[in-house]
């Protein structure tokens, strides 16, 4: 399975974006490889950008999105392509993924336009 986290810089210790369909980069990576890539978002600056990037998601056949902020379109379309949200802590990007696989990030509750980091 894929884990997504939007970055601000293409590096693990990167923080995490404060948003999802506006970030430039996402880290892949492959929780059963430990496989990490850096994905280019190309919809960071266009209109829909929640939306197309939730389908670059589910394209890239992710399975967990780890994010602060994610619009109500965005939130359905993942849902529908079995993805699963948590909700980012303000922290990097590896510390996020430590608190996932210590299962101790939340499932987001509600689609937000505002951060709600926790």
């Amino acid at each position: 399975m894929k884990i997504a986290i939007p970055v601000e810089q293409k590096k693990m210790d990167s923080m995490v974006s404060a948003t999802f369909g506006r970030t430039e980069y996402f880290l892949l990576m492959d929780l059963q490889t430990q496989e990490v890539q850096f994905l280019d978002s190309p919809f960071c600056r266009g209109q829909s950008a929640g939306i197309q990037t939730a389908q670059l998601m589910i394209d890239h056949q992710v399975g967990v999105v780890v994010t602060a902020r994610c619009g109500e379109k965005a939130v359905r379309l993942l849902n529908a392509g079995n993805i699963q949200i948590f909700q980012a802590v303000k922290a990097t990007a590896q510390e996020n993924l430590e608190f996932y696989r210590a299962g101790t990030l939340a499932l987001l509750q509600r689609p937000d336009h505002v951060c709600i980091y926790t």
